[in-house]
């Protein structure tokens, strides 16, 4: 038997798929994204508001353990053996353009100055326009593996989502459900991802949003059973990659030092600041004391161009730029309610963009003070970076659709997570056994 939360949490994250899929450009840009953060905040917080999280599973499948292995990794393998024609297809007819984005170009030009002894963190001068490459490590260093085995670099997001959804099918098979459920998610992962690849394939040729999918979900599965080194690892990486969850983690390293296992709190964030130093602050800040600031510029200079509308826009009677027509963010509410000029709009969402990710993150710790005698802190921390994340990307200055796709597939384990076997165990002791 499901009960009515685990119902109820289905239905929220078929909404959220659909919403992010066939319903893409339905609601309107005043209610996208209104839609979007209801979604985020009931999904991260339902479980929450059931006493103790759940502490009994709500059904246990019919299938056998070896039956589970069977349908878990035959999905990952037939998902895998659909989706790479599908991805050759595409990187095929779609090749690399500068013109179409930079993202690709600015990659290859990081790679290839490091391997070269060059300064990575330096103005482009090959682009049609000026650039400084804002990335962070993570997010360029890996395809140094493509780069020498000279092979398209954009193999290796699909080789990063695949190793991510290999933990997410590893994680699925201690979920307590029904047989329909657990066939349900171990499918849905791989229908959203055939879906994107067959009507939104720009998304795929143009950005490497898959690696950072893939960096997320393997965190996520390590925040929850990781020893304190692989986890620190696996945070060090998705932090340096995509910095967006910067404010939760201080909140989630007090909330476990607070009531849990002040050593492994202790460990983890000497360990991630100290990743964060070798791979980034050292061999890059330490040299150039103005990377953080002119990366800073470049963002900015790119959210004014993103910000801007074409004359054929406008004669059409397009209200809002093209970055604004997913309906994902609230950025197409400033664009349309401030009478400023583009340059005091983007000023303005950056203040709140600011004000609402450190309000969150305050909120989570908050909320874990009142609720610490009840809930692991690894659980309430990982239901809360949904929560996060959601309102984190709402306000973001550029609300580039593939943003949000990773935050869509943490509701996916979030919801083999709320129907785990481990509650009353982690409600024991969250983090016996992880140092």
């Amino acid at each position: 038997m499901v009960n009515g939360y685990s119902w109820l949490m289905v239905v929220l994250v078929v909404l959220e798929v659909a919403v992010m899929t066939f319903w893409r450009r339905e609601l309107g840009v005043w209610a996208g994204p209104v839609v979007l953060i209801i979604l985020s905040v009931f999904i991260a917080g339902l479980p929450l508001l059931k006493n103790q999280l759940f502490p009994a599973p709500v059904g246990a499948s019919g299938l056998s353990v070896s039956a589970r292995r069977w349908i878990s990794w035959g999905v990952w393998l037939l998902g895998l053996g659909v989706l790479i024609p599908l991805y050759y297809h595409i990187l095929r007819n779609l090749p690399t353009d500068i013109n179409k984005s930079d993202i690709i170009p600015t990659i290859e030009v990081c790679v290839r100055r490091f391997l070269n002894g060059e300064k990575v963190y330096a103005e482009i001068t090959a682009f049609p326009y000026p650039h400084f490459p804002n990335y962070f490590p993570f997010k360029w260093l890996p395809f140094f593996i493509p780069e020498i085995l000279g092979t398209d670099y954009r193999w290796l997001p699909l080789a990063m989502v695949a190793v991510g959804l290999g933990f997410y099918h590893h994680n699925l098979l201690s979920a307590r459900i029904p047989t329909w459920m657990f066939c349900l998610l171990a499918v849905a992962p791989w229908l959203i991802l055939l879906y994107y690849h067959l009507h939104m394939p720009w998304n795929i040729a143009y950005t490497v949003e898959l690696l950072d999918l893939g960096y997320y979900l393997i965190m996520a599965y390590f925040l929850i059973r990781g020893k304190v080194i692989i986890t620190a690892i696996t945070i060090t990486m998705a932090l340096l990659s995509r910095v967006s969850f910067a404010f939760w983690l201080p909140a989630y390293l007090l909330g476990v030092w607070v009531k849990e296992n002040k050593p492994y709190a202790l460990k983890l964030g000497l360990m991630v600041f100290g990743g964060v130093m070798l791979f980034f602050v050292l061999p890059f800040v330490a040299p150039d004391h103005e990377v953080l600031a002119k990366g800073e510029n470049a963002y900015f200079r790119a959210a004014m161009a993103s910000w801007s509308m074409s004359e054929a826009d406008r004669e059409s009677g397009k209200k809002v730029p093209h970055v604004m027509r997913d309906e994902t963010g609230f950025a197409s509410w400033v664009y349309l309610l401030s009478e400023k000029g583009a340059e005091e709009k983007i000023r303005l969402i950056q203040k709140i963009h600011l004000g609402v990710s450190l309000g969150t993150a305050l909120l989570i710790g908050l909320g874990w003070l009142l609720v610490r005698w009840k809930i692991p802190a690894k659980y309430y921390f990982l239901f809360t970076l949904k929560l996060y994340l959601g309102l984190f990307y709402a306000w973001i200055q550029v609300p580039f659709f593939y943003l949000f796709i990773t935050p869509l597939f943490l509701s996916l384990f979030l919801l083999q997570e709320m129907n785990m076997n481990r509650w009353n165990a982690a409600a024991a002791g969250a983090f016996s056994g992880q140092e």
